[in-house]
């Protein structure tokens, strides 16, 4: 099981080093709805990576400390939302 991780650990290291969109394989592994809005709203973004042009400044990418650890925070409690609600909702159906 290791080696299989390190193996598409390196699929990932080589996508991310040329700046290769990931989420193109989900797209075409399991194509959904949700999938398709993100692809059209991120296509600037995917055009700029594989013509290897970067539309932002590196300033840009400089966020202090504190930001990060907001942002995080909001992901994490909108994550545990999301997983309480899941849980509730599976009950209301009984499955």
């Amino acid at each position: 099981m290791l080696l299989i991780f390190v193996h598409e650990m390196g699929h990932y290291l080589a996508a991310r080093k040329r700046g290769v969109p990931l989420l193109a394989a989900l797209f075409f592994y399991r194509p959904s709805p949700m999938l398709v809005l993100i692809a059209v709203l991120a296509y600037p973004q995917i055009k700029a990576a594989l013509s290897g042009k970067h539309a932002q400044p590196p300033e840009y990418f400089q966020v202090p400390q504190e930001a990060r650890i907001n942002y995080a925070v909001m992901y994490l409690g909108l994550a545990a939302f999301l997983a309480i609600m899941s849980y509730e909702l599976h009950g209301m159906i009984g499955r």
